[in-house]
């Protein structure tokens, strides 16, 4: 029976459980400090045990109960959520740090549990996890990257060892966030503006004539009702990229754009608008956001 814990259980944890718990002699636990919270508490307990997760009061329980231990929190977090794991744990553990995060974080991380019983690797997230669950292709690197990653596919998870040093992992996630989150910025402006002129239809076919067997509205799709809800996440996470390209002496212009960008979008609070659930169509928030920035412009004016 392979033990799995995981350190934070919001859509990410949750999505990944959801094809865990058919398969067979995989036993997954979930400590959440949302548990914690009477408001929040039987809303996530029921999540939990939806999903077939055995709920965690503690930090401690969950790791004296599992061998291999899957954080997703977030990135500002953690490092002090490491520090807990290395004061606590006081048996041998896998720790996968599967935020969005620099190299060079997940390197202060890996720092954090020398000297300790617990084994750290950089885990990477590639690719959306709600329609790939379990199957989400992860990349690990470090130490036991190799060793663990033969376990987790005996899991049925999709997981690849790249290296054996922490923030290589990293470093390919990170960059290739430079990408996607500055293609869905100029994504999204483009079809404000295009939306507005009515000129949507016109626009897509003309970039689909020139990219061949490029289909931008399943792109649009793909990319913009999510980040009307993860906006926030995916700021932070340019940060981190915007601090990559510093360290590697890099100009960053163009991911900084991106980040004010997101950022911009977290602040009109779109989660909460659409009730922390994916938009029905990118055109919903293109539209939305269009009447978000009119709002703007008005009360510039007054």
């Amino acid at each position: 029976m392979t033990k799995l814990g995981f350190i934070g259980f919001g859509e990410a944890a949750a999505s990944i459980c959801s094809g865990l718990k058919n398969v067979a002699n995989v036993d997954v636990f979930s400590y959440d400090i949302v548990l914690t919270m009477e408001s929040h508490r039987e809303r996530t307990l029921a999540l939990m045990r939806e999903q077939h997760v055995n709920p965690c009061d503690t930090l401690a329980e969950l790791i004296n109960n599992t061998d291999i231990i899957f954080c997703l929190t977030s990135a500002k977090f953690a490092i002090g959520i490491a520090q807990d794991v290395a004061t606590i744990a006081n048996k041998p553990v896998t720790y996968i740090d599967l935020n969005s995060a620099s190299p060079g974080l997940k390197k202060e991380i890996a720092k954090v549990f020398e000297y300790t019983a617990v084994q750290f690797l950089d885990g990477a997230v590639m690719e959306s996890v709600p329609p790939n669950k379990h199957r989400v292709p992860i990349l690990l690197s470090g130490a036991n990257a190799h060793e663990t990653a033969v376990i987790l596919t005996n899991c049925q998870m999709k997981t690849s060892a790249i290296s054996e040093h922490v923030g290589d992992a990293s470093s390919i996630k990170i960059t290739r966030s430079i990408f996607v989150k500055g293609f869905t910025g100029l994504l999204i402006e483009t079809l404000q503006a295009a939306s507005k002129m009515n000129i949507l239809p016109h626009i897509t076919d003309s970039i689909n004539q020139t990219f061949k067997n490029f289909d931008l509205e399943q792109l649009a799709e793909k990319y913009i009702p999510r980040t009307a809800i993860h906006a926030n996440r995916r700021a932070f996470e340019m940060q981190e990229a915007m601090m990559m390209m510093e360290e590697l002496s890099i100009r960053n212009d163009l991911s900084k754009a991106t980040k004010e960008k997101l950022e911009y979008i977290a602040s009109k609070e779109l989660d909460v608008i659409y009730q922390h659930e994916v938009p029905a169509s990118f055109q919903v928030v293109i539209q939305k956001l269009n009447e978000i920035n009119e709002e703007d412009l008005e009360d510039e004016k007054v």
